[in-house]
């Protein structure tokens, strides 16, 4: 019998260790409230008693069906459990108590589904994946969390336990912090933000800061919606951005405000979020509706703080969304109820056919006409106005058609090499993160790079380029000292570690023969731009990835094992003659629906939202 906790931290390490007194095999699937100076130190203590993550790494093949889950939820097994919680007839109440404009009842289903998902895709697919890959084995599931009750589906020969301490917890710090705030309230708008000017009419509300990648490897500058001109509107110094993350600005002469940072009373908000829950008790018909009672009574206290938030910017006409998917629905709605419109671009194209996250916007500037179509027939999109504008980030590609070739691509190229960019994940090197991970594991990691210095030695004139999202996260990992010995030997494969410059990615894309990539956005944006791409579809212990999501009309396009890769590799380079990738490529373009562009997304954009603000 195997014990799986959904999560240990110092707190509950004591109810781990004696499970393992009692028990033979102690699991668990993440750590809780462990700062990161001391995590090596607790996954040691932990290691030392035998209590281990769950070795999802470790599985020799795992199940398709049931990865499914994990991402993209084909099934819908979020929206049933959605529609159980909240059925069509207390949407509308509940709706217009959270003042959603009548016939929006939508809004609030995304909302739900938005929180609902982050609750449950991970436990759910790692204990049916681990569960698969282990029938015979009885499994008692311990949880701290009490959402785990009914958010976690019926899994054969697995037991729920449910010991609710991080409710316990949280009551506990909601109390205190009324009793903190019971006394006289002084309102103080702005603690961190006193030179703020108010006056902006183009909000920008940033997700992690205005740079992608991590603090020092730089994948690209977030500047899609800043102007050059020193009087427009979206310059970046006329606009004020909004940080929900908790980062701070760069640059000291941006209008940056910490939403965190602005003092609300909360002890009034809890109050409130109080009564909306009593005045919607009587609707509630079983313990499933009170579920959902409970969790929209959280949804509106958030919305409701990030309301008061916003009070003090009354000047504010528009909101710039970052990351479509990923900025709280909950601020959305405060946006939608102060009547600021938004603006949203679709940042992954792959994301049109999800059935887990969604988008809520005013405005959505789409990647492809497929992409438009098929989100419009979405329930978990919530968009007024769509427009197909093509991938903001290939302008990157004409950008950089009149730069200098990269030096180890002319190089190469000279002595008669054709180009092989490989855009690969980054590796989750910690041992916990790496044992429950699916996709950036150590073993995963490893076998994307054997295949590579395999493929630069089978292939005859090739040179490979390894690219990621960043390297000093996993390159000095011990894990993998001898792959990177063999790359840094080979004159056929080198890691590109230029993050210097801004989307370097596209500048080594645009010089490439042949784009071969575990899927990432920059390879649709090749894929528009007319570059050659195969996507590595595959990792060391799963045969598809993304492919039983949107098969892009073309199974030639998909690399499934690395006899696959080898095959279609010399097949597009010219060494086989097995199909015309030249009239494949061209057929996925006509099916998707690529944009023709005579004017740079970026500019269309921008002129969009000028134009808007030209009549407000």
């Amino acid at each position: 019998m195997h014990i799986i906790f959904n999560q240990i931290s110092p707190a509950t390490y004591y109810i781990a260790k004696l499970a393992r007194i009692l028990f033979k095999k102690v699991y668990f699937l993440k750590l809780k409230n462990v700062r990161d100076e001391n995590r090596v130190n607790f996954s040691r203590k932990l290691k030392t008693n035998d209590i281990l993550p769950l070795p999802i790494e470790n599985i020799e093949e795992i199940n398709y069906e049931k990865y499914y889950e994990f991402d993209f939820d084909k099934d819908e097994h979020t929206y049933k459990r959605n529609l159980e919680l909240v059925s069509e007839k207390n949407l509308k109440k509940f709706s217009s108590s959270l003042k959603i404009p009548k016939n929006n009842e939508r809004v609030l289903r995304i909302m739900i589904q938005d929180v609902l998902f982050g609750m449950t895709h991970e436990n759910n697919s790692t204990l049916k994946v681990w569960q698969d890959a282990h029938p015979k084995e009885r499994v008692i599931f311990i949880s701290f969390e009490f959402r785990d009750f009914y958010m976690l589906d019926k899994i054969p020969n697995l037991s729920k336990l449910i010991i609710p301490l991080n409710e316990v917890y949280q009551i506990f710090k909601k109390l205190y912090l009324v009793t903190k705030n019971i006394t006289f309230y002084k309102k103080k708008d702005f603690p961190k933000n006193k030179t703020i000017n108010t006056k902006s009419r183009v909000g920008y509300f940033v997700h992690q800061g205005l740079s992608y990648g991590s603090s020092k490897e730089v994948l690209f500058k977030k500047n899609l919606y800043y102007s050059e001109e020193i009087s427009s509107e979206l310059h970046k110094y006329n606009m004020t951005h909004f940080d929900y993350s908790g980062f701070a600005s760069e640059d000291k002469n941006i209008k940056w405000v910490n939403l965190k940072n602005i003092q609300i009373n909360h002890t009034k908000l809890i109050f409130l979020s109080l009564i909306f829950f009593l005045k919607n008790l009587f609707i509630v018909r079983g313990w499933r509706n009170l579920l959902g009672l409970i969790l929209i009574s959280g949804l509106y206290y958030s919305s409701a703080a990030y309301f008061e938030r916003l009070k003090n910017f009354k000047d504010l006409k528009v909101a710039i969304i970052d990351y479509d998917i990923l900025c709280p629905k909950t601020l959305i709605l405060a946006l939608m109820r102060k009547e600021i419109l938004t603006f949203s671009t679709q940042e992954r194209f792959l994301m049109s056919f999800y059935k887990s996250y969604g988008v809520i916007s005013d405005f959505y500037f789409t990647s492809n006409d497929f992409a438009t179509e098929t989100m419009k027939k979405s329930k978990f999109y919530y968009v007024k106005n769509y427009e197909t504008t093509g991938y903001y980030r290939s302008d990157n590609f004409i950008n950089f058609e009149k730069h200098k070739i990269p030096a180890a691509i002319d190089k190469n190229r000279r002595e008669g090499k054709r180009i092989v960019v490989a855009l690969g994940f980054n590796a989750k090197t910690d041992w916990v993160s790496s044992q429950t991970n699916f996709l950036q594991s150590i073993k995963s990691q490893a076998q994307f790079l054997k295949d590579m210095i395999s493929l630069s030695k089978k292939i005859k004139n090739i040179f490979v380029i390894l690219r990621f999202k960043s390297v000093n996260d996993w390159k000095f990992d011990s894990s993998f000292k001898k792959l990177i010995d063999e790359i840094q030997n080979s004159e056929n494969i080198m890691i590109s570690e230029n993050y210097s410059e801004s989307f370097h990615s596209y500048k080594l894309c645009l010089n490439s023969d042949l784009i071969i990539a575990k899927h990432t956005s920059i390879a649709d944006e090749s894929l528009e731009y007319n570059k050659k791409v195969i996507f590595y579809d595959f990792s060391h212990n799963l045969n598809r990835i993304i492919s039983g999501i949107f098969d892009y009309f073309s199974s030639y396009i998909f690399c499934h094992s690395f006899e696959d890769l080898c095959l279609k590799t010399q097949t597009i380079l010219g060494e086989e003659k097995r199909y015309d990738y030249k009239n494949e490529l061209e057929r996925i373009k006509r099916k998707i629906g690529f944009k023709k562009k005579s004017l740079s997304v970026k500019h269309t954009i921008r002129n969009k939202i000028l134009n808007y603000l030209e009549r407000v």
